[in-house]
């Protein structure tokens, strides 16, 4: 597996795992991933099995391999998700201080096998190098316990009705006042991913286990 950026030749792929994961009325159709890749096309994490794939399985087909999952949203510096964020991408800024999440797809013949845990981590540890505040998402409340296990806090219902659904926000801080760091809530889970995300990601890096100076500031 390989965790790369978007480009607009993956919209077929994105598109296709998108509608399988989210019903119409909350999944991004086609031109709306588009003007997203466009805008913030490193604000995109695609797991990518490079194997040969095969189609029969599910049409998600990129140029290196299959699509297993993707995550996206844009950095803004309201540290609230909004309706607006998914409709528009007007709000973006590469330098802004949270990073939004407007989708975790994962590819029905992929799900349940750990790969939105893997990339979602990757997307933390690339989040805490950008030095952004922290992490904003909207969730349903089935998914609490998944989002709680990476270090999110649940914040109550959002103010989102995306799709006319009742969504829950959920943050992940990696800034905390210097008084309330030992106890900030979710504090040593959210180190426990960092920490798992760096092991993943130097494992695939070259024999003599080089690791960027960037990582000791985080553990």
């Amino acid at each position: 597996m390989l965790v790369r950026h978007a480009t607009l030749d993956d919209l077929d792929a994105l598109a296709a795992v998108e509608a399988a994961c989210f019903p119409p009325q909350e999944a991004a159709d086609i031109d709306q991933l588009a003007n997203r890749v466009e805008s913030y096309p490193n604000h995109f994490w695609l797991l990518v099995n490079p194997a040969e794939p095969d189609n029969d399985c599910f049409p998600a087909q990129v140029d290196d391999g299959m699509l297993v999952s993707f995550i996206d949203g844009p950095c803004v510096g309201s540290p609230d998700l909004t309706d607006d964020m998914y409709a528009s991408t007007a709000l973006h800024a590469d330098d802004a201080l949270w990073q939004m999440i407007l989708g975790v797809n994962t590819a029905p013949m992929y799900q349940h096998r750990g790969c939105a845990s893997f990339l979602m981590r990757h997307v933390i540890l690339d989040s805490a190098l950008s030095h952004r505040h922290g992490i904003v998402l909207a969730c349903k409340e089935k998914m609490l316990p998944f989002y709680s296990s990476f270090g999110f806090i649940d914040e109550g219902r959002s103010q989102s009705v995306h799709g006319n659904a009742v969504w829950h926000q959920m943050r992940l801080p990696f800034t905390v006042s210097a008084d309330a760091r030992d106890d900030a809530p979710g504090a040593d889970i959210r180190q426990a991913t960092i920490t798992m995300a760096m092991h993943e990601t130097t494992a695939y890096m070259d024999h003599e286990r080089t690791i960027t100076s960037q990582f000791p500031q985080l553990v």
